[in-house]
């Protein structure tokens, strides 16, 4: 297995990280904070613009937010339990917001070498393949977006039944049919791939690449399915087809009734 990752960029890299990741005993931290669940019911905050309208504030369940979830803490008293960040320029981005919360971050393990360093911050691998992992302390399986491996620590945590919002799937000039090299370019003017127009408005950020998130989603559903844990998207007028949608107003009613 080790002369097989050898031989690929990813699979050097993850050995290297893996080596330092023991030596340091970030392993020992994740551990200790995938125990900090109060339910079996997680809502997963996406970034669409959507969220603008979604009431967040009516989900009495914890909660997970991706990225830069912080620039809607403005408009809702919502707060999230955990934060989820796997691109290296949004953690460039968003770091002294990262390090100076009193909300959990879960942040892949480029963060530790960008300067992300605070008690409330637990550093997480990423594996050199695109699959669904629950052994999310060996690392998680990397396709295309944030969310496959928030999903990833959802299941980790334990949490049994997973309500997704915010998945717009939709960016203005990309298409699920096409896979997309991993570019970086300057977002010009404002943002309307996501709930807030400056959030990387005069910005770098990587093109999103919907082929590999779908692929990722799909094999998040197979294991869902498998391992009996629910996973429903309820993002309002999404355009992801993977997961079983579900309306807002039947979700808060499940997770009420408990």
């Amino acid at each position: 297995m080790i002369a097989r990752l050898l031989k690929n960029t990813k699979g050097l890299k993850y050995i290297i990280f893996y080596v330092i990741f023991s030596i340091l005993k970030d392993g020992r931290r994740l551990r200790k904070c995938l125990e900090l669940k109060d339910s079996d019911d997680l809502l997963l905050v996406a970034n669409g613009p959507s969220l603008n309208n979604t009431p967040l504030h009516d989900f009495k369940c914890d909660s997970m937010g991706l990225n830069k979830i912080n620039l809607i803490f403005n408009r809702t008293t919502w707060r999230p339990k955990y934060i989820t960040v796997t691109n290296g320029l949004v953690m460039q981005q968003t770091k002294k917001f990262y390090t100076n919360s009193d909300i959990q971050v879960f942040a892949e393990y480029k963060a530790r070498f960008l300067g992300m360093y605070a008690n409330n911050i637990a550093y997480f691998l990423t594996r050199p393949d695109k699959n669904f992992h629950e052994d999310v302390v060996n690392g998680v399986g990397a396709s295309g977006t944030v969310t496959f491996a928030a999903l990833q620590l959802a299941v980790a945590l334990g949490y049994r039944r997973i309500f997704i919002v915010g998945l717009d799937h939709s960016f203005a000039g990309y298409s699920s049919d096409v896979k997309n090299s991993p570019l970086i370019e300057r977002f010009e003017g404002d943002d309307i791939n996501h709930f807030d127009p400056n959030y990387f408005k005069g910005m770098k950020w990587g093109v999103p690449n919907l082929y590999d998130s779908e692929r990722g989603y799909q094999k998040a559903l197979e294991w869902a399915k498998f391992n009996g844990v629910e996973i429903f998207d309820c993002t309002v007028e999404g355009n992801c087809d993977v997961f079983p949608k579900m309306s807002i107003a039947d979700a808060i009613r499940i997770i009420e009734k408990g």
